[in-house]
């Protein structure tokens, strides 16, 4: 099975299909603004018999009311049948309450999730997708992508507990648990303010109710267990549901009873909408919300969980719509204080970037100042904060370093690059810092002519320092076991590491970061660095070389040391801004 994901150039009339590709049935939702059809068919292949030289559907199904209005559509597909590029489709619609028949055309191209022609180009744009996110010209927002890292995560009841603290978020929760087709599933609701962004989301997760894979136990210890809900199955690790598993879902958030922005209907795992630069109190804001279901079981289910919850849900068909506005389910517990601290915060940093006057949010035009200035706000919703809770929830619980890396990498299907970055990235010195990549490592480590890098970029001296952006990098020998980080914000230090192979060459390379300056002007500097194998003496630079102090260290002598040591291994390497020292 396949997904078909397309819409119309203004977003009026949306596809979601799945398709069969050995029997060619369909079935899914066409939305026409606004209403959710629930349709099944079939589709033909071009080239799949003699004589048949273009690829055609057919579908057709009803809104599901007690008076329904019908829907009638058939189309014809440029490129894969798995993916077509094009659609141009053909609706009637007719109407039991009164009788109406409407006709419509419609070229269908695949939903980008993207707003019309924006791509991210700059090396903050690229941050912000790096981090999961886009950004909508229409309605100049921020959005998650379908295919945002923060999927294999799924989502357990540590991540809200820990987001006053862990993010700024001063959030509305609203978890919704039901039972569907052998399934525990939860529907989570969030609405408030973020950082320097108010916004609201709706997550669908799911595990099996029985039968679940071991690490689903060592999850639900670690990040699962909820003690503000009596009920034992809640306090539970969920994944993220499947693209077959999706739903079509549409929200507005209303702020002060003004609608701030839209969702349009899309179906998703995660969808969600940010705009940076206002500042709300979860109880400004209310989410008016609709979900379409696969089945009327599902939707039962889902109906009867919320109204034991107090909400008044109105059904049309397989879709129901609802307000949420205060929260019905328990929330985490939230000290006075902190949140009084973080409240302010945000107030103070949503008071500093609307300063700066933007005609928008459009991240690819984000002067370097405020990047600098909500630079960190974005990443700290990127998948590292996940990782990084994940991996301290299981230590917590008693689990080694090498037992991490299965459970995050052959259980969740994270990189082992990534994994080892938070595993590693707890560690207070750069010394320590490769005692655990050993650790993780274990028994993987050749001769060990690596080099272990660190970028300290903070202030130094009353300099402040920039965002820094990966441009590009170039191994002449090992490679990458912790990856060079796509971007290093300011005030922070990131490290990095590249490991020999077996046989006799070392660990040698570069990095490029580029930056602007407090004066908007713009740089990039290179970092070289190796460890050979050879006669040859240990090395780093930067090119141009003024902008950061470099300092060294090595095997036998681990110390920092301004230069670099000539013999030793594995090299260490710390490249600080302006006239600072390293960690």
């Amino acid at each position: 099975m396949t997904n078909w994901n397309l819409e119309n150039a203004d977003g009026t009339m949306v596809l979601h299909l799945q398709e069969d590709d050995a029997t060619g049935a369909m079935q899914g939702v066409i939305a026409h603004d606004g209403t959710s059809y629930n349709v099944r068919g079939g589709w033909s292949a071009s080239g799949s018999v003699p004589g048949r030289t273009a690829s055609v559907f057919s579908v057709a199904g009803s809104d599901g009311a007690a008076a329904p209005t019908w829907l009638a559509a058939s189309g014809v597909m440029t490129g894969p049948g798995s993916a077509p590029q094009r659609i141009d489709l053909r609706v009637t619609t007719a109407s039991s309450p009164d009788g109406t028949l409407e006709r419509y055309s419609e070229e269908l191209t695949p939903s980008q999730g993207s707003g019309p022609g924006w791509a991210p180009d700059t090396g903050f744009a690229r941050l912000v997708a790096t981090a999961g996110f886009l950004y909508d010209p229409d309605q100049d927002i921020i959005y998650s992508r379908q295919d945002a890292t923060q999927r294999n995560f799924g989502f357990a009841y540590e991540f809200d507990a820990l987001a006053l603290e862990g993010l700024n978020a001063d959030l509305d929760c609203e978890p919704i648990f039901f039972e569907y087709n052998n399934k525990l599933w939860m529907i989570e609701l969030w609405k408030g303010q973020y950082g320097v962004e108010t916004g609201g989301e709706i997550g669908v997760y799911n595990r099996p109710a029985t039968g679940a894979p071991a690490y689903y136990a060592l999850l639900d210890a670690a990040v699962g267990t909820r003690p503000i809900d009596p009920v034992a199955w809640h306090g539970s690790f969920f994944q993220s549901v499947g693209d077959d598993e999706m739903l079509d879902m549409t929200f507005t958030l209303s702020r002060k009873g003004e609608p701030l922005f839209t969702r349009p209907l899309q179906r998703h795992w995660w969808l969600t909408g940010f705009k940076w630069g206002v500042d709300s109190k979860p109880s400004d804001l209310v989410m008016h919300a609709s979900i379409t279901f696969p089945t009327a079981g599902m939707q039962a289910a889902v109906v009867q969980a919320m109204q034991s919850m107090g909400y008044a849900v109105t059904q049309a068909g397989l879709t129901i719509t609802f307000d949420f506005a205060a929260p019905r389910a328990p929330q985490p517990p939230r000290d006075p204080a902190l949140l009084a601290q973080v409240r302010a915060a945000n107030t103070a940093i949503v008071a500093r970037y609307d300063a700066f006057g933007l005609a928008n949010n459009d991240p690819n035009q984000t002067p370097a100042a405020a990047v600098n200035a909500i630079a960190s706000e974005i990443l700290g919703r990127a998948p590292e904060h996940f990782g990084a809770i994940l991996v301290e929830a299981l230590k917590r619980a008693g689990h080694k370093i090498e037992e991490l890396g299965s459970l995050l990498i052959a259980d969740l299907g994270f990189a082992v690059e990534a994994v080892a970055s938070w595993v590693t990235g707890a560690a207070a010195t750069l010394e320590t810092w490769i005692a655990s990549i050993y650790n993780f490592l274990h028994d993987a480590f050749t001769f060990n002519f690596s080099t272990a890098v660190e970028v300290v970029n903070v202030e130094s001296n009353g300099v402040s320092p920039s965002l820094l952006t990966l441009t590009g990098s170039n191994i002449f020998a090992g490679s990458w076991f912790v990856q060079p980080p796509a971007s290093i914000l300011p005030g922070t230090t990131a490290r990095f590491y590249l490991k020999d192979n077996w046989g006799f060459a070392g660990a040698e390379g570069w990095v490029d970061y580029a930056y602007v300056d407090a004066s908007g002007t713009p740089h990039t500097v290179r970092f070289s660095f190796g460890c050979p194998f050879s006669m040859r003496p240990n090395y780093a630079s930067q090119t141009p070389g003024s902008a950061f102090s470099i300092y060294g260290g090595s095997g036998s002598s681990p110390s920092w040391q301004p230069g670099i040591p000539a013999t030793g291994h594995p090299l260490q390497v710390a490249y600080v801004w302006g006239t600072g020292k390293p960690v």
